[in-house]
């Protein structure tokens, strides 16, 4: 399993708040946040990751010299761009993917791995983690899903549903090709690759998680700092 980490955007609400570091480098616990989730993919098992980062962002200190981690510098226009550009990066096979953005408790990351490890391993060709929407989120990505936990909707067609997705996915080749399909079909966004994705007829598995936040605004950060740990047990 590769690791994927897509920190390819500006950051501009965190700027906004008056935040000076550039997203991937925040601090959560005092470490930044991008050598927490390379620590966090590493220990749960991914074999390389490999980061996408921000042109301009100066993120090899906080990524570390090991061997398996690499980052790669973008200056993409979408998150979608971004994502094609790493799964190019990425060797073949199964990808663990997270936003740059994302921070959930330690045992929501290890129920999200297992999940994906076994479904890949089934042949299933993707997946998303999926929360309940936090009070802050200005436009959450709503998820409909079956009795088995499988996408039905995703996007406007959601709206409201009781899942949001929580910025972790599993990509498998079948979804891996269809990446390049959608943006070259214009496709510019994450949430816009899913849906894609749903039109397809690929199927999604979801897996809950009881929390997570996506570091958009200060409060943000505040709220992260206040109950996420420094260190990856």
């Amino acid at each position: 399993m590769h690791g994927l980490i897509l920190a390819g955007g500006l950051g501009s609400r965190l700027a906004a708040d008056g935040v000076v570091e550039p997203k991937a480098l925040v601090r959560i616990g005092g470490r930044p946040q991008l050598a927490r989730l390379c620590d966090t993919l590493e220990v749960l098992g991914c074999s390389t990751i490999t980061c996408l980062v921000r042109e301009g962002v100066s993120a090899a200190t906080a990524v570390g010299s090991s061997p398996g981690r690499r980052v790669l510098s973008c200056a993409t226009p979408s998150s979608l761009h971004t994502l094609v550009l790493g799964l190019e990066a990425v060797p073949p096979g199964p990808v663990f993917c997270s936003m740059v953005d994302t921070v959930m408790p330690w045992e929501s990351w290890q129920a999200v791995w297992s999940g994906w490890i076994r479904a890949s391993a089934d042949g299933v060709p993707a997946m998303v983690a999926v929360a309940p929407r936090s009070p802050r989120e200005e436009a959450p990505l709503w998820v409909k899903l079956d009795g088995a936990c499988r996408v039905t909707h995703i996007g406007a067609g959601a709206a409201p549903a009781t899942w949001c997705t929580a910025g972790v996915y599993g990509i498998a080749p079948p979804a891996r090709r269809l990446a390049a399909v959608a943006a070259a079909e214009g496709v510019s966004r994450m949430r816009g690759f899913l849906a894609r994705l749903v039109r397809a007829g690929l199927e999604i598995l979801a897996i809950p998680v009881a929390r997570a936040l996506d570091l958009d605004r200060r409060a943000d950060l505040d709220e992260a700092n206040a109950w996420a740990p420094a260190e990856v047990p």
